[in-house]
């Protein structure tokens, strides 16, 4: 199916550079094309959705992607961002912390720490399963683990190729003045460039313990944060795949650069069933919990369908949507076999989608070469690629051979 979407892709840019010889241009006009063309090499985009700790999944994925291109996740996205276990994740990654190092601290997270402190009676006394006091020196020690020397009050590092570190969010939600839950970022960049205001609410100077303890407060799993008297939860009540967030970011930060790939890694593919079986939370979060998995669906096929209008009238971003078929697995699950088997469908998921997973791997290695021509002529070039696997694979294998 990948393929097919490949190649009905390569028909339509030939047709749209035959039109283009005939003076067609889109509704959104030439002059917009025509600066995102000459603005430099298209952007890398990488997402994680929230999970608990299925966190794990993308993780192992993310391993999945290193091997093939040879170097660090963090140095191959211009920007990173999560929701949740997801935002603990590309603050980890952006900071420098190893995919190893991520692994560990959900393993200790889950089976020794936190998880196993979960308690239904303590959902229905307190409203939350877990307590402050079991998760925060968690969120603690993880901030320490990236590195940081004062993980209590350090703030995140700017955006810095010399330091290796990309742009990063980390996402969170608050209650409006209307009473709706709405996105809050986190960013370790400036949120008014040339004056310009960015769309989503956020801040720029919150420590990293308090970004991570608002970004995980899920519903019913953990106690708010609380900072200025105001509740801050988990986002993925209502952003809990980012990927809309991170094109609006995006925009506000690199208006005139085209989108040239965008990764959006899973913790676990839903049914509509296993969406809606038996959970603890009976109180009000109870049906926005409910819809969270249809609605991460939701957002990947919105994100799809406008995949043609993102860059105007120049090709298209390369998307690849990843996420392991393991959402019958608990978000707050502790026991040591039950995460082994789920990390085993993982893997197993990694094997099947080997095809997949070289094509990102070409396209991240070829979005990442500076000296790389024109942007329209390059996303042309890749897509070209992409639609035939033979040359996907002599491609990779040409630039194993040169890096040899």
């Amino acid at each position: 199916a990948d393929l097919l979407t490949q190649r009905r892709v390569v028909k339509a840019l030939k047709k749209k550079r035959r039109q283009a010889g005939h003076g067609s241009a889109r509704a959104n006009g030439p002059e917009r094309s025509l600066r995102l063309a000459r603005s430099g090499r298209p952007l890398r985009i990488l997402c994680i959705d929230g999970g608990g700790v299925k966190g794990l999944n993308p993780t192992l994925l993310l391993q999945a992607i290193e091997a093939r291109v040879g170097r660090d996740v963090r140095d191959c996205f211009d920007l990173i961002c999560g929701t949740s276990i997801g935002a603990a994740m590309a603050m980890c990654i952006s900071l420098g912390a190893s995919l190893e190092t991520g692994i560990a601290v959900l393993r200790e997270m889950a089976e020794t720490r936190v998880m196993v402190k979960s308690s239904a009676l303590r959902l229905l006394t307190t409203g939350s399963k877990i307590s402050a006091a079991d998760l925060d020196p968690m969120v603690l020690d993880t901030v320490a683990r990236c590195g940081v020397d004062e993980p209590a009050a350090a703030v995140a590092p700017p955006p810095s190729t010399t330091t290796r570190t990309p742009h990063f969010f980390m996402t969170t939600c608050c209650m409006n003045k209307s009473g709706s839950w709405t996105p809050f970022v986190n960013s370790n960049y400036e949120r008014k460039i040339k004056g310009r205001p960015f769309q989503i609410d956020g801040a720029t100077d919150w420590p990293l313990f308090e970004r991570m303890r608002a970004a995980v407060a899920a519903p019913t799993f953990f106690p708010p944060h609380v900072r200025n008297g105001l509740d801050y939860v988990d986002a993925a009540i209502v952003a809990n795949n980012p990927t809309l967030l991170a094109m609006k970011e995006a925009r506000n930060i690199w208006p005139n650069r085209p989108i040239g790939c965008v990764v959006s890694l899973g913790c676990g593919k839903v049914t509509n069933r296993d969406g809606r079986s038996g959970r603890s939370g009976l109180t009000y979060w109870a049906g926005t919990l409910l819809s969270m998995p249809m609605e991460v669906y939701r957002i990947h096929k919105e994100f799809q369908a406008s995949l043609p209008y993102i860059n105007g009238d120049l090709p298209p971003p390369l998307y690849f949507r990843l996420e392991p078929p393991t959402g019958e697995y608990e978000l707050d699950e502790s026991r040591r076999k039950v995460l082994d088997q789920m990390c085993e469908v993982t893997r197993k998921y990694v094997r099947a989608k080997k095809a997949k997973l070289d094509r990102l791997a070409l396209t991240l290695l070829s979005l990442s070469d500076e000296q790389a021509g024109s942007a329209a002529a390059l996303l042309e070039q890749i897509h070209t690629c992409l639609a035939d696997e033979r040359d996907v694979q002599d491609a990779l294998k040409r630039r194993k051979d040169v890096e040899a």
